[in-house]
């Protein structure tokens, strides 16, 4: 937590290897039909499948939030590459994502389970709908990127197996955010 009181933090799925490549490939995609100086495109440090914002906790709370995590004892998560879009904060879309499948719900169970645990320990809930997601671009504010841009973009339906939860701490530096990784549990293939 480097030396502060609170730590901004999260739960993710990491995005394993084997998919990176298949990610890479839609970005590049993208960047060649969304052709905008208002796109900062993520590198593949920043890639993740959000579970749980949690939000400012300290030092105590993050010991709860470890062993709740530690509690997890799923099988692997099998998502599918399904589609990108723009996802809106405030009405006003500002990032681009490769959207996630969940065929058998896993990853929806899992995500249900660890919300309830974390609102157990006094943690508001984020009650916003969960769509599985890896952010690809963030928009510039006041700009619009229009859906058809995205809907040109062929996104294979590719499988993509989770088999790590992490938990992150959102870090602010003079070059942007960064993800430290805190905790991670491996789920059982």
């Amino acid at each position: 937590m480097q030396n502060r009181l609170m730590a901004r933090v999260f739960l993710a799925f990491e995005v394993p290897e084997p998919s990176k490549s298949t990610i890479f490939e839609i970005q590049a995609k993208l960047q060649r039909v969304v052709r905008s100086q208002y796109v900062m495109w993520l590198p593949e440090s920043l890639w993740h499948i959000t579970v749980q914002f949690i939000g400012e906790v300290d030092a105590m709370m993050l010991e709860r939030i470890k062993d709740i995590l530690h509690d997890v004892r799923p099988r692997s998560i099998d998502l599918q590459c399904w589609g990108v879009r723009a996802l809106s904060v405030h009405s006003s879309p500002r990032i681009i994502v490769l959207q996630f499948a969940d065929p058998s719900g896993t990853a929806f169970s899992l995500r249900d389970w660890l919300s309830t645990s974390i609102a157990a320990q006094g943690i508001a809930a984020d009650t916003r709908p969960w769509v599985p997601h890896v952010t690809l671009g963030r928009i510039r504010a006041g700009r619009t990127i229009l859906q058809e841009y995205l809907s040109e973009i062929h996104v294979p339906k590719t499988p993509v197996r989770v088999q790590t939860v992490t938990l992150f701490e959102s870090v602010f530096t003079n070059k942007g955010v960064r993800y430290h990784p805190m905790s991670s549990v491996d789920l059982l293939p």
